[in-house]
């Protein structure tokens, strides 16, 4: 079976400048199966023309947060009960694994020091280092 791991990530990368507000790197991804995919694609495609018509809208977290650029119509208290109500049920009822890996920048210095690697490189080692774990042992129990 084929999947699919999309990734994002919150926070700078680097190890030189280190924001005191927000030292924190945090990469998050989203393991799916080629089947639940094409599920949650054609959901929020359905979604996307639902309340826009078009599904070239883009669900950018900060957007939907703030009621910015399409998402302007979210000031609308009915339409945003309903478009939360669809976001929640699309998340409720498919199949998928989330993995995140978050460094605190300024303990990790403190523990570590600069090295070579910045922390996404770091993260994403442990998040493919954790989800082998997980089909590993995931095969050893149904084995």
């Amino acid at each position: 079976m084929k999947y699919y791991l999309f990734l994002d990530e919150s926070g700078d990368h680097g190890l030189k400048t280190i924001d005191k507000v927000f030292p924190i790197f945090l990469l998050c991804g989203i393991l799916i199966s080629e089947e639940n995919y094409k599920l949650i694609r054609n959901e929020i495609n359905q979604i996307k023309t639902e309340f826009w018509n078009n599904m070239n809208v883009i669900f950018h977290s900060r957007d939907i947060r703030k009621c910015n650029n399409e998402f302007q119509i979210l000031f609308d208290l009915e339409t945003k009960n309903k478009f939360y109500e669809a976001i929640n049920n699309l998340v409720e009822k498919h199949q998928y694994d989330i993995i995140a890996a978050s460094i605190n920048k300024t303990e990790f210095i403190k523990k570590y020091g600069k090295l070579e690697n910045d922390v996404y490189e770091i993260s994403l080692s442990f998040i493919l280092e954790r989800q082998f774990f997980a089909w590993t042992t995931l095969v050893i129990v149904t084995n």
